[in-house]
């Protein structure tokens, strides 16, 4: 388990997400920014 919004965090959630072709195919038009962080620590946000 990775730490969470670390890189190798950010890294695996790529991956899992290019694994899936069903995904990619029904979003490839879609655009969008997804901000994490932890309530908080917003100052460590991670935008995607």
């Amino acid at each position: 388990m990775y730490k969470f919004l670390s890189l190798d965090w950010i890294k695996a959630y790529q991956d899992e997400w290019s694994k899936n072709n069903k995904l990619i195919e029904n979003l490839k038009n879609f655009t969008a920014n997804i901000k994490y962080y932890i309530d908080g620590n917003e100052s460590e946000a991670v935008t995607l």
